[in-house]
């Protein structure tokens, strides 16, 4: 009997640890939010199974922010917000908190007045606000004082030593992955990328949603720069503003047929106006090539609906002068030209030019002399 006995408590003993610590997947936790607008498959998990909640609507001109002081989440932007975690032994509440970020809200910049900035160009409008401390220069299409990009904001602390921010337009901006990290932000009330070179104490470069063409903010010799400087400078980022429907003036825009391989020359344009612009050449590569000879001829085109169409002329009898120009080899030009004679006014839209070289060596009479056309195009809004 006391054999029979003994088994029996071991037994016990066996069950009762190997029940501790097993897990009871009867057990399910809530998961909360405090805006109806969160959406999970389910609304309690078991203890270790993955979470996935979803926020999708979301404004314009409005800052979100989003946390938990139950658990740790991971955050991602594909269209709407993403947040993956693994469910804890207890309830999980997700908050969300929001404002307009065109609001003036007196102390979010350390008690100063503000004030509005903005540079208007022809892909829209950049607008951010500013303290009183920092001081703001817009620059416009074609001026060249941007580290990179087409037109933007020169911003900087009115107390720094030296360095400066900058918030520009570009049609494309690419980034070395070499010492690159990048991690993806909510700023300015939508998703941003933030890249770090070779860990670096501030960031690098910011890339702001993923719109074609960007937005994206840099600095440079900001070493000077104290933390509240820093801390300042992410606020007036928090505001950045690109309005689409505010455009203004015109721009060159890179296309294959700018460039000729045979003859190693690119042709650009700035100074876009609706009667006329300046028509960049320059030779980036040696060739066997005699004097690069241009003239005063050019024709344009308009793009409708996929189509190019020449631009129709307001006078019927006209010519080009018969003056040639040489391009130095591996050198530069430039060309001002006034359409306003044979075109008139052009209206918005996209256009190219055509401008056409010949090359002095080809001159055997028994030989067509060959024609070197080189395109550009350019785009007037407003």
């Amino acid at each position: 009997m006391k054999k029979y006995l003994c088994l029996i408590l071991i037994l016990a003993l066996v069950f009762a640890i190997s029940g501790c610590g097993a897990k009871d997947d009867t057990v399910k936790y809530k998961l909360m939010f405090n805006d109806s607008d969160f959406e999970s498959e389910k609304t309690e998990y078991a203890v270790g199974e993955k979470v996935t909640v979803r926020y999708d609507i979301i404004a314009t001109d409005t800052d979100y922010w989003f946390s938990s002081d139950d658990v740790e989440f991971k955050q991602d932007y594909d269209g709407g917000y993403v947040f993956t975690f693994v469910m804890p032994d207890h309830d999980v509440t997700l908050n969300v908190e929001s404002r307009n970020s065109m609001e003036y809200v007196p102390d979010a910049m350390g008690g100063h007045n503000y004030s509005d900035e903005a540079v208007i160009g022809p892909y829209g409008e950049i607008t951010v606000m500013i303290p009183d401390n920092w001081e703001a220069e817009p620059v416009l299409v074609d001026e060249d004082k941007l580290m990179y990009g087409l037109y933007g904001l020169i911003l900087k602390p009115v107390d720094a030593e030296d360095g400066q921010m900058e918030i520009f337009c570009t049609d494309s901006f690419g980034v070395c992955g070499t010492g690159l990290s990048e991690m993806v932000i909510t700023l300015a009330g939508a998703t941003a990328r933030m890249g770090t070179y070779d860990d670096h104490r501030n960031w690098d470069f910011i890339i702001f949603g993923d719109q074609k063409p960007q937005i994206v903010a840099q600095h440079t010799e900001c070493d000077s720069w104290t933390e509240e400087m820093w801390d300042d400078a992410y606020d007036i980022l928090n505001t950045v503003y690109f309005d689409t429907d505010t455009v203004e003036g015109g721009i060159g825009q890179y296309i294959p047929e700018s460039e000729s391989d045979a003859i190693a020359v690119m042709m650009s344009v700035t100074n876009v106006t609706p009667t006329g612009l300046i028509v960049h050449f320059r030779q980036y590569d040696e060739r066997d090539t005699g004097d690069l000879i241009y003239g005063e001829g050019y024709s344009l085109e308009r793009l409708n609906e996929g189509t190019w169409e020449p631009v129709p002329t307001i006078i019927e009898d006209w010519a080009f002068t018969d003056e040639g120009y040489t391009l130095p080899a591996q050198g530069e030009a430039d060309m001002e030209t006034d359409w306003s004679w044979l075109y008139g006014t052009l209206p918005s839209g996209t256009y190219r030019i055509t401008k056409t070289f010949t090359d002095s060596n080809r001159t055997d009479p028994n030989v067509n002399i060959p024609a070197y056309p080189l395109k550009a195009q350019f785009i007037i809004v407003g």
